[in-house]
C-alpha cells in the first residue's frame, strides 16, 4: 500500500483504547436530555474501573458522541432511554497510532 506522501510508514499501536459511542436523539431537546443522562446516569453506572478520560460532544442532527479512554478493554455505556434515542447507539474502538518514518 502506498501512503499519499510515499511508502506506507511503519505503524505501531500502543496506549489506551478509545471507545466512541454515538447516539442520535429524537430531537434537539432530547439531545440535551441525552447529554444530561450520560453525565447523571450512564457514566456512573459503568462502575469501576472508570475510564481514564471522558469527553462528551454534541453534533448535527441531534447526535451525541461520548469518547472514553480505557487502559485495557473498553466498555459500552448502558442503553439510553428509548424516549430519547431515535435508534440504537453505535460504538467503535480505536487505538492510538504512532507513525515512524522508514
Amino acid at each position: 500500500m502506498t501512503h499519499p506522501t510515499g511508502p506506507t510508514p511503519a505503524v505501531t499501536s500502543e496506549g489506551p483504547t478509545a471507545r466512541m459511542w454515538e447516539a442520535r436523539a429524537v430531537s434537539q431537546q432530547a439531545a440535551e436530555e441525552l447529554v444530561d443522562w450520560v453525565y447523571a446516569q450512564a457514566l456512573p453506572a459503568m462502575g469501576e474501573p472508570a475510564p481514564q478520560q471522558v469527553r462528551v460532544f454534541r453534533g448535527d442532527e441531534a447526535r451525541v458522541v461520548v469518547v472514553t479512554w480505557w487502559p485495557g478493554r473498553s466498555r459500552d455505556l448502558p442503553p439510553p432511554p428509548r424516549s430519547l434515542a431515535a435508534r440504537e447507539p453505535h460504538a467503535w474502538d480505536f487505538t492510538d497510532v504512532t507513525r515512524t518514518p522508514q
